[in-house]
Parts: C-alpha cells; sequence; structure tokens
C-alpha cells in the first residue's frame, strides 16, 4: 500500500487529538424565505475551536447573515480570526476549511518589506508604480537617505517597521539634523494632502484579497476618511498626522469630525466637480498593482501552508492607507494586515457591519452547499479523499462561482482583478508574471524579500502600442539578491 506523508501525518494527527475533542451537536436551521430575486444560501457555520471572534462588529455580522459561531465543530467551512498577531493559523485546518487569512500577506503589511517588494518590482516596471512616495529602507539604505537629506527641501517622516497606531512616527523638517536608527524603519517623502474645510486626512480603504494563482481582488467603495483633528495651518503633530489614535490625544478634538466616510467625502468633492469615479479607478490601480506586487510571495506561502483541495481556500480584509495629494493622485502610505473594526461613531460601526457582511456574502456564504456534503457525511473526508470528491463533482465549485458573481452585484464591493479591462488586464497580467518569477524567499536578515540588482537585467521592460511587454529574459537565473 501506498501512502503520502501528507496523508500520513493529517491522519496521524487527528488520531492523536481525538481525545481531546468535543463535538457540537448538529444544529437545525429555521427555514428563510427569500426577499423577492434574492439569492438563497444556507447559513454557514464558523469553528471557534481555531479561530477567534470579538470584535461586536464581526459578531453582528455574522448574526445578521444567520452564520452560527460552534465550538470544536470540525465541520465548519469557515474558520475566522480577528486577531492581528501573524501567527501559524493554517496548520490545524480540516482540508475542506477556508480561513480568513492568506499566508505570507504579510510582507505588504509590513512598512519595509512593502516598500521592498514594490522597490524590486519598479525595477520593470516604472511607469507604473508611481503611487509609492520616495521611500528608504532604513538602516539598509541610510547612505543614500542621509545624502537626500542633505541636499532636498522636502520633509521626510520616518516610521518604525513594526509601529501602529502613530506610535514611533519622527518628522524632519527640510535643515533638521537626524540620528540614523538602527531598528528596522522606513523613511518617505511627506506628502501634503489635498485640504477640505482647511483640514488634512487620508482613507482607509477596504480590500477583499481571495488567494489564489491569479489572485482575485475587490475594492469596497466607501471607507472612513481620518481627518487631522488641528488645520493644517498650525503645523502641529495632529495637523500632520491622520492615525486616529495619535488625534484622539488632542484635547480640542471631536472625535466626530476626525473620522467621516469616504462616500460623504467624495460628496464633497463631486460638489466641487471633481471626477470621484476617476478618482476611484486611480486609487484601484494603485491598490491592484500593490497586491499583484506581493503575489509570487504569497503564492509560495500558500503552496508551502496549505493543503492543495482544488479551490481557493484563504481570503483576506486588508486596509490601504490611501492619501491623496493636491493634484488629486492617490499615495499609497501603507497596508493594514487587519484594519480596525472597532468604531468610535454610530456611522462608522453601521459602514463596517455591512462591509463585513458584503466581504462574508462574497468569501464565505457562496460555499454553503459544501458545507452541507460535510456535515451528511457519517465519517469525515481524508485529504485525498476529499479531493477526489472535489474533483469528480465540479459543479460545486460552479456554484460556488455564480454565487459569488451575484453576491458582488448585490454589494458595495467592486472586483478590480481579473478585470475585463483589455489594457489594464494585458498590464496587470504582465506584472503578474513578473511577480511570479521574482525570488519568492524572505532573507533571515530584517524578514525581507530578495531584490534584484538593476545592472544585471539586461533590458528593462518596454512599451510596445501603450501595452506592457514584459522583459524575455527574466527568469530565475537572472536574479540577484543585495
Amino acid at each position: 500500500m501506498v501512502i503520502s506523508f501528507q496523508s500520513y501525518f493529517w491522519e496521524k494527527f487527528k488520531f492523536e487529538n481525538r481525545q481531546q475533542r468535543t463535538f457540537c451537536k448538529k444544529k437545525r436551521y429555521p427555514r428563510m424565505k427569500p426577499k423577492n430575486s434574492e439569492l438563497i444560501m444556507k447559513p454557514v457555520t464558523i469553528s471557534e475551536s481555531y479561530g477567534r471572534v470579538f470584535f461586536e462588529t464581526s459578531k453582528i455580522a455574522m448574526n445578521e447573515l444567520g452564520i452560527d459561531i460552534l465550538e470544536e465543530d470540525d465541520n465548519s467551512i469557515l474558520v475566522w480570526y480577528d486577531t492581528i498577531k501573524d501567527q501559524d493559523y493554517f496548520s490545524r485546518l480540516m482540508p475542506w476549511q477556508i480561513i480568513n487569512r492568506i499566508p505570507q500577506i504579510n510582507v505588504i503589511c509590513r512598512k519595509a518589506s512593502f516598500v521592498r517588494c514594490i522597490q524590486r518590482i519598479n525595477i520593470f516596471y516604472p511607469d507604473l508604480f508611481k503611487f509609492l512616495p520616495r521611500s528608504f529602507i532604513l538602516p539598509l539604505q541610510k547612505n543614500q537617505f542621509a545624502k537626500t537629506l542633505a541636499r532636498t527641501k522636502k520633509t521626510y517622516i520616518v516610521k518604525p517597521d513594526g509601529g501602529a497606531l502613530g506610535s514611533g512616527i519622527v518628522i524632519i523638517p527640510p535643515g533638521t539634523p537626524y540620528t540614523m536608527t538602527s531598528h528596522l524603519a522606513i523613511a518617505q517623502e511627506y506628502i501634503e494632502s489635498m485640504l477640505i474645510d482647511g483640514y488634512k486626512f487620508d482613507l482607509r480603504v477596504y480590500v477583499l484579497v481571495i488567494a489564489s494563482k491569479v489572485p482575485k481582488i475587490y475594492v469596497y467603495r466607501d471607507g472612513i476618511a481620518r481627518f487631522c483633528s488641528s488645520p493644517a495651518n498650525e503645523n502641529t503633530t495632529y495637523s500632520q498626522l491622520t492615525n486616529t489614535a495619535v488625534n484622539r490625544k488632542n484635547p480640542l478634538a471631536n472625535i466626530n469630525t476626525c473620522t467621516k466616510t469616504i462616500k460623504s467625502v467624495f460628496g464633497q468633492l463631486k460638489k466641487h466637480k471633481i471626477d470621484t469615479e476617476k478618482l476611484w479607478n486611480d486609487i484601484d490601480e494603485a491598490i491592484g498593482l500593490t497586491v499583484l506586487s506581493s503575489t509570487g510571495i504569497v503564492n509560495f506561502g500558500v503552496n508551502c501552508k496549505m493543503v492543495n483541495s482544488g479551490f481557493p481556500r484563504s481570503f483576506q480584509l486588508l486596509g490601504f492607507d490611501v492619501l491623496i495629494d493636491q493634484n488629486l493622485k492617490p499615495w499609497v502610505l501603507e497596508v493594514n494586515f487587519r484594519p480596525s473594526l472597532e468604531y468610535d461613531t454610530e456611522y462608522e460601526k453601521a459602514l463596517k457591519i455591512k462591509m463585513l457582511k458584503d466581504l462574508m456574502s462574497i468569501a464565505v456564504q457562496p460555499y454553503s452547499e459544501l458545507e452541507s456534503v460535510i456535515r451528511a457525511r457519517d465519517k469525515p473526508f481524508t485529504i485525498n479523499g476529499f479531493k477526489r470528491y472535489i474533483s469528480k463533482n465540479l459543479s460545486v465549485l460552479k456554484t460556488v462561482k455564480k454565487r459569488r458573481k451575484e453576491a458582488v452585484q448585490k454589494s458595495d464591493f467592486v472586483k478590480i482583478f481579473p478585470t475585463k479591462d483589455e489594457k489594464r488586464a494585458a498590464e496587470w497580467n504582465e506584472v503578474l508574471k513578473t511577480s511570479e518569477d521574482l525570488p519568492a524567499e524572505i532573507r533571515s536578515d530584517y524578514q525581507l524579500p530578495r531584490i534584484v540588482e538593476q545592472s544585471r537585467c539586461s533590458l528593462p521592460v518596454r512599451k510596445s502600442e501603450g501595452v506592457l511587454s514584459r522583459l524575455p529574459l527574466l527568469q530565475r537565473n537572472h536574479l540577484y539578491p543585495v
């Protein structure tokens, strides 16, 4: 008899842990009447045994969708984490379970590795990756940064790699001496944002990514606009940093004016004849290219950490911090691994619940029939047994695809990739291929992706009739670490 190591260790794990598990009784769900032509979906359950659901907004969204939280239930199709720590989320998953975490996605959520991802692919597509402010990774690029500071008339901002909630940020006005940090950090040119009523602001844009060889990317058409709590002309911390955690410390701050919805802000912009559709399109461009820059690393992580069951099993909500400058150009400042789902106002609470419901309707609920199949079995699937079931019942996956498409149409999420826009599809598919060819390893020093040495690349990417052509010689043996 031939048995794979993967199957062997999975069965061994289940046997050793059988005594510690307690299984919930199967729940009976009330029959729900659909509204008009509303998509009919059976409720799905999520497993509390591995995941951690603690945000009120998450619980309300699940409750309103009819998603039950069951403890120690291996038949649940979903495992959901509200935690922010980057940890092992994947080793205990059953082969049919999906999870709201993507392996290695943190490569664009840590500040330094995000900059590295953009820097290394920008070599090939300098005309596309223009949405990142000029950035330096410290202390690795401290000499270049010191030379820049000596001659620049621009303000720079230094942010620690692991910093959050505005902690550890240093603003360096032109001509100000700065002692280089020995800890991993990034230094970025400080971009002056456009002003609304004399206040600076940025946008927290919510993005759903479903990991697969060709990732699916959805951008939510609302979010949080975060305003400084002091006017821009005061030149204080509260007039320059939009972090809500920072501005809460301002004794004069009114939290109701520090946070607004993107829809309300864009409504104001429309009154001033600003084309918000174009603005969203430009934001989509920056977000999509950021995600694609990490695809090679993410797919490597998915292949290493998750069993291939024949369908995408990991997805994640990301929070993109986007600044709009005075020329209406969007800049991506950073990407949040787990954007805050807490709230300060009732309209912020309602927005986040609606966004989470839309996200779960797209990423989770289409799998309800698959969970019904799993619950109907007397004995659980083995890994290979589940793979065989999927390969012989492709109609299940077709149903998932159909229901996901219908859910997107009813939501405020917009699918930006894959796209039917021919020009964007041609460009982004080339970026995707290049990302897959770049080294997927994370170097042990500072945990950064390997980069390519520009002098070793014989030709840059060229443009042909408006469509980017990828460097034909771009292969792994042409890539060199620096």
